[in-house]
């Protein structure tokens, strides 16, 4: 499992209920997000009409998503934004993201 970094703007409010937040980051692999992939997640916004901050997150989660091994399940509270983002037509659809509402 792996979380992209910028996940954590929007779940740790560095508080105690951060607790289980870092018990559950201590079982995954958080990706960073550096100058290549915040390019990569520009760019894709400008590929699917999609812009402003919620989706600049989103779309930095997409591009992690997008480069994991298949299969690849993402959870997600905003399927639809998540869908469009990780959007492959050329792929065969078992290889595809597969986005799921939590």
């Amino acid at each position: 499992m792996v979380v992209a970094a910028t996940t954590l703007t929007e779940v740790l409010r560095g508080g105690s209920r951060d607790a289980t937040v870092h018990r559950i980051l201590s079982e995954v692999t958080v990706v960073p997000i550096d100058a290549d992939r915040a390019r990569a997640a520009g760019e894709l916004l400008g590929r699917v009409g999609l812009s402003g901050h919620q989706c600049a997150l989103d779309a930095m989660v997409a591009t992690v998503a997008l480069a994991q091994r298949r299969p690849v399940v993402l959870l997600t509270s905003d399927t639809e934004d998540m869908t469009r983002l990780t959007e492959e037509p050329g792929r065969p659809r078992r290889e595809r993201v597969e986005v799921i509402r939590i």
